[in-house]
């Protein structure tokens, strides 16, 4: 099913309209539920970084639409199909694409990757994803319904991302992937059994590059033998400078998202 809705751009009294990324992003939110953390921004640099300009993007479980919409700004041609499980969040990334005047270059899907996917999803040359990752059976569940599925594992594993991704890449595509750092193998495994054995792994860090990380990005592609090799770490911030800021490449990736939209003043997306 596709939302193909005009909705309102505006908040509902459970949410909150917040401008990102030096005013260049207008994001509608729940105040209680699913909001997006940095992951969202890291994932976006991460693939924009890598390989040439993509043509259609595709994004697996889409949460508010944050990594969508930063890669649409960055490629002025990408079209963008955006896959969401959770009703409430369909909403707002539709509404969301409207508040940034992308609704054209988009369509967003309300589906279960954990079920057979119908057809007519054309395949693409970037597939991006920040999947659950938590175990349900451990740990306390958050009260929230949107966090609890945006979170754990509920309806789809890591394994049944990597196998969606595989079946709606093309041959000569790309798949970012940002997932916790201590569950690399797990992820590299993933991966590998769905068919995208083309891999290439970027830790992520925080500050300092002497703690361990927290996240890990991978790059994946198709390809009938393995291959795991390491990429250029991401720094998010640097040493002696602001903890607002990002570090220098980060910065000028979101200086390049377009100019600031917005006179009131705007701060990164929480850590």
């Amino acid at each position: 099913m596709s939302s193909s809705v005009d909705l309102p751009p505006t908040p509902g009294e459970d949410e909150t309209l917040d401008i990102v990324l030096r005013g260049r992003v207008h994001l509608i939110q729940s105040k209680k539920g699913f909001r997006s953390s940095v992951d969202a921004m890291i994932l976006a640099y991460f693939a924009q970084r890598q390989g040439t300009a993509p043509r259609r993007c595709i994004d697996l479980g889409a949460g508010t639409g944050l990594v969508g919409i930063l890669l649409a700004m960055r490629f002025q041609q990408l079209r963008l199909d955006l896959i969401e499980l959770q009703s409430t969040l369909v909403q707002r990334t539709t509404q969301n694409l409207h508040l940034n005047e992308l609704q054209q270059r988009a369509e967003v899907h309300h589906l279960d990757i954990g079920r057979p996917l119908p057809g007519g999803i054309e395949r693409a040359d970037l597939i991006v994803s920040n999947p659950p990752f938590f175990d349900p059976e451990k740990g306390l569940l958050p009260a929230h319904p949107e966090r609890h599925q945006s979170h754990f594992e509920t309806t789809a594993t890591v394994e049944r991302f990597a196998q969606v991704a595989a079946q709606l890449l093309q041959p000569d595509g790309r798949l970012a992937m940002i997932y916790p750092a201590t569950q690399r193998d797990r992820l590299v495994n993933a991966l590998t059994d769905a068919g995208l054995r083309h891999i290439g792994l970027s830790v992520v860090h925080h500050r300092d590059p002497s703690r361990a990380p927290v996240r890990i990005l991978a790059e994946a592609g198709h390809g009938e033998h393995a291959t795991v090799h390491e990429l250029d770490a991401v720094h998010l911030h640097q040493e002696g400078l602001p903890d607002h800021t990002y570090a220098p490449p980060i910065e000028r990736f979101i200086e390049n998202l377009g100019p600031n939209k917005s006179p009131t003043r705007s701060e990164p997306p929480r850590t």
